[in-house]
């Protein structure tokens, strides 16, 4: 299995230096202002949807043992890789090879599919750790809006994808598309820059 990710993806789900020639990518322009280069990868698609030409859910005795915690790579290693910080209900992961500046995930620190799989009281300190990341992440990035995306289908452990919007960006007026994203995302000495000052308005709403 490869390690990579704040979230974790299955092993089928990367390659490194993947290109568009690679099964299930279509070639698109890149998001402007990013370097084109087929050299880079282009993590955001994998890390934040998977690439797989069949359907996890497709194998049904591997998508019910991830489902029921026994494959699950995050269960199994007690924490999602790229830690940055424990909060109530959920951990909060960060990592440079992002989609976006100022990318966050939340994942859920009890296993459960969807989020009405949580008990009530888990569910609401879920949202609870949700609504803390959300304004540490305007506070940090200065994003004029955040997209919020709960998916799971290659790796059904509940977990919630932050991106930070920006006025300009190239993806206005839709989503932001991974398969348009090559790295680096950040300029140097960036990424720790906006990791720090969300770290202090989280740590600082939560205390």
């Amino acid at each position: 299995m490869t390690d990579l990710f704040s979230v974790d993806v299955l092993e089928e789900d990367f390659w490194p230096g993947i290109t568009s020639d690679l099964p299930g990518i279509r070639e698109e322009t890149p998001c402007l202002g990013h370097d084109p280069s087929p050299s880079k990868t282009l993590y955001a698609l994998i890390l934040c949807f998977g690439i797989d030409e069949m359907s996890t859910w497709n194998d049904h005795d591997r998508w019910a043992a991830l489902c029921s915690g026994l494959s699950c790579p995050i269960c199994r290693r007690n924490e999602p890789l790229d830690l940055v910080l424990t909060l109530e209900a959920s951990w909060v992961t960060m990592q440079e090879a992002a989609p976006v500046r100022g990318y966050a995930c939340l994942v859920s620190r009890t296993h459960a599919v969807e989020l009405h799989d949580l008990p009530e009281a888990s569910a609401c300190a879920f949202m609870r750790d949700a609504r803390g990341v959300s304004s540490a992440l305007v506070a940090a990035t200065g994003a004029v809006k955040l997209n919020y995306e709960i998916h799971g289908n290659s790796l059904p452990h509940l977990h919630m994808h932050f991106f930070p919007r920006y006025r300009g960006d190239c993806f206005e007026g839709q989503p932001v598309n991974p398969r348009l994203v090559v790295q680096p995302v950040y300029a140097a000495g960036e990424f720790q820059k906006i990791r720090d000052a969300f770290l202090r308005a989280l740590t600082s709403s939560v205390t």
